[in-house]
C-alpha cells in the first residue's frame, strides 16, 4: 500500500504454523489507524488482507495497488451474472475516462501464461493501468452526510496469482469461497439417515453456478436458476437428492412454464454463453 513516508508502520509475526502463517501490520496516518491480518493458509492459493481501519479522513481517497509484471492491454471484471473487459492504457479520452471501473467480486489482469487475480468481500471500485491494479477502499465525502463514514470498518481483499487465465484458474470459485466461506459447527454425535458427505443440489456443467434456490411464489414446487459464466457453451445436469418429477422451464417472474428435459431423475439440458436459466421442479 501507498502513504507517506512519514507514516508510522510496525509488523510483527502473529503465527507461523503447520494451518497458516500471518503477519500483522499496525499503522498510523493522519487522523486514522488501519490494522492489517495478512493471512495465507497452508493449502491456499490466496493471500488473503483481513483489514480493520478506524476511518477518520474527510477529501482523502484510501486505495490499495499492486504493481505487477504482466503485460496486457484489458483487464477483466467481475459483473452481476458475467464480466467485462476495459483497456489498461490512456490512449484517448474514452481510455482515461475508465479510471475506475465497477466491478463486484474480483478483477483479473492476465497475459498468456499467468494472472493475478484481486478479489474483494465488499469493495467495488477497481482500476488497472498498464502493469498495476488498485481497489478503492475507503472515501471521505461529505455530501449527503457531513460524517460519513467516520467509523470502523472491516473489510478483506486476496490476492491470487494463477496460470493460464482466469478461466482456467478458478478465479470465480476463489472470489466465492471469500465471499460465502464455509462455517464451522461443533456439534454432540448422533445417530442420523444422512451419510458423512452429502449434496442436496449437484450442477454438473464447466462453469455453470447455481445462483438461486427457493420455493415457487405460488403453486407447488422448487425454483432453480443457473448461470453460465465463462462464456462457452456446455452441457447441463441438475440433480437433487430425490428424483425430479416434473420439470419446467420459466422466465425470471416464474411465468410462461415449458415442459423441461428429464433423464432418470434428473434435469439435462444445454447452456449458452452466459445464459440465465431458471426451472421450477
Amino acid at each position: 500500500m501507498e502513504f507517506d513516508v512519514n507514516e508510522d508502520v510496525r509488523v510483527e509475526i502473529l503465527e507461523q504454523g503447520p494451518v497458516q502463517a500471518s503477519l500483522l501490520v499496525t499503522r498510523r496516518f493522519r487522523n486514522s489507524r488501519m490494522t492489517q491480518r495478512i493471512v495465507l493458509g497452508a493449502a491456499a492459493r490466496r493471500l488473503d488482507f483481513q483489514t480493520w481501519v478506524d476511518w477518520r479522513e474527510q477529501h482523502r481517497l484510501l486505495k490499495v495497488r499492486f504493481h505487477t509484471t504482466i503485460r496486457s492491454r484489458r483487464a477483466t471484471y467481475d459483473i452481476a451474472y458475467g464480466n467485462i473487459e476495459r483497456p489498461t492504457t490512456k490512449n484517448n479520452s474514452y481510455e482515461r475516462a475508465k479510471f475506475e471501473v465497477p466491478g463486484h467480486q474480483w478483477m483479473d489482469l492476465s497475459q498468456a501464461d499467468h494472472g493475478l487475480s484481486l478479489l474483494t468481500d465488499c469493495k467495488y471500485g477497481h482500476q488497472a493501468h498498464e502493469q498495476m491494479i488498485a481497489l478503492t477502499l475507503l472515501n471521505g465525502p461529505k455530501y449527503p452526510d457531513p460524517v460519513s463514514d467516520q467509523e470502523e470498518h472491516w473489510f478483506t481483499y486476496s490476492l491470487y496469482p494463477h496460470g493460464g487465465s482466469w478461466r482456467e484458474a478458478g478465479t470465480i470459485q476463489e472470489a466465492a469461497d471469500l465471499n460465502d466461506p464455509v462455517t464451522g459447527v461443533c456439534g454432540d454425535n448422533h445417530g442420523g439417515e444422512l451419510p458423512p458427505a452429502h449434496s442436496f443440489v449437484a450442477v454438473e456443467g464447466h462453469g455453470v453456478t447455481l445462483e438461486a434456490i427457493k420455493l415457487a411464489e405460488t403453486g407447488n414446487g422448487m425454483i432453480v436458476r443457473v448461470l453460465e459464466r465463462l462464456g462457452g457453451r456446455t452441457p447441463v445436469t441438475l440433480r437433487v437428492d430425490a428424483p425430479i418429477e416434473e420439470a419446467f422451464e420459466c422466465d425470471l417472474l416464474e411465468c410462461n412454464q415449458q415442459p423441461a428435459n428429464l433423464d432418470n431423475g434428473a434435469l439435462k439440458f444445454e447452456i449458452a454463453p452466459y445464459e440465465i436459466r431458471t426451472f421450477r421442479l
